[in-house]
């Protein structure tokens, strides 16, 4: 039996991580490439980002601020401008307590109220100016479950066992989707449904950072036992009140790109999801024994990373000295060298491999 095409659906990333515009480490990668090959799918995406004052705004296309679209949230009023990233429609949260004005996308531990506001602000967002119709239900991960070859289960036993090619899921009848990456939109999975009340309790859930000199590590069996590091938040004033945002209760999937930072955040996230990823197979495999990973691992799917081919074609990359294709590979790798030998100041005899 044919299997019927899938509708198309309305992505909606969360992250604060974007290549190129705000890269620290994986994630922004992922986020962009995972965005542009699900886009090439014919599905709408759309990335939620705060509006980061270390943004490169060079490599920001069509930045434009969208004055209707702003809301008052956490006692303060959040702008919203919209632009183009690698030709990804993206959304830029820019609030007025200037959470985002710092000069970087990580501070350690006040990121636990930076992030818990931009993950309450995000839904308020989407609360908002989406149409009720369009409001989150799944993310887009529906795809794994049409053979395409992309990702092992980590769902059985064995850890081996690939998805049947005409498994179908609830999945596919989402028209949008939520996708959470990683600790710092972690709390977005329990919030999206509804169980989270005050905003401050996103922010007293982060337990950690990647700047914090308290960072859980996942690498011990009990890490997800580890006590929050931050002091209690006091009670947040009546407008801080978060009800259930949405008329019916979307589902969320999450995104683990590294286990080793906010481990108790990442396992309640990990509990509240409806499907979780992980950025490889492999890694999927080399987590699924942790105490915050093994109770959800029929949800658990390893999506294997892969190069975006427009972006690392060396037939057209202007950052290459010289570009060259299959015929004149040689020359030009040889061409590579010789000018980054010529950036770090390597004038010895270059081996011959």
């Amino acid at each position: 039996t044919p299997i019927p095409t899938p509708p198309p659906l309305d992505v909606v990333n969360l992250a604060v991580e974007m290549a190129p515009i705000a890269k620290v480490g994986g994630m922004g990668d992922v986020v962009t490439a995972l965005g542009r090959a699900v886009m090439d799918l014919n599905h709408g995406v759309t990335v939620l980002l705060p509006k980061f004052n270390c943004i490169n705004y060079a490599l920001v296309d069509h930045l434009r601020e969208d004055a209707s679209s702003a809301f008052h949230f956490g006692g303060c009023l959040v702008k919203v401008w919209l632009a183009e990233v690698e030709g990804l429609q993206t959304v830029l949260l820019d609030p007025s307590n200037g959470f985002f004005n710092r000069g970087s996308v990580y501070q350690g531990n006040e990121d636990s109220m930076r992030f818990g506001f931009f993950c309450g602000a995000a839904l308020e967002y989407l609360r908002r100016h989406r149409k009720p119709e369009h409001l989150p239900t799944i993310l887009r991960d529906y795809y794994y479950h049409r053979g395409a070859g992309i990702g092992d289960c980590v769902g059985d036993p064995n850890l081996l066992t690939p998805p049947p090619p005409t498994t179908y899921t609830p999945l596919l009848n989402a028209r949008m989707v939520l996708h959470c990456h990683d600790w710092p939109s972690a709390p977005t999975t329990w919030m999206a449904l509804g169980s989270l009340t005050p905003l401050s309790d996103a922010a007293s859930a982060f337990i950690s950072s990647p700047n914090s000199p308290n960072s859980s590590s996942s690498n011990s069996s009990n890490s997800s036992k580890s006590s929050p590091t931050l002091p209690p938040l006091p009670p947040p004033p009546p407008i801080l009140a978060f009800p259930h945002p949405f008329s019916q209760a979307p589902k969320t999937v999450f995104t683990v790109h590294n286990l080793s930072y906010g481990v108790d955040l990442l396992a309640r996230a990990l509990a509240a999801a409806d499907r979780s990823t992980t950025v490889s197979p492999t890694y999927a495999r080399e987590v699924s024994h942790q105490s915050a990973v093994k109770p959800h691992l029929t949800k658990l799917r390893g999506v294997l990373n892969g190069i975006d081919d427009e972006v690392w074609d060396p037939r057209g990359d202007a950052l290459l000295p010289r570009t060259y294709d299959w015929r004149s590979e040689a020359e030009g790798k040889a061409a590579a060298r010789r000018e980054l030998r010529r950036r770090l100041g390597l004038w010895g005899p270059v081996a011959n491999r």
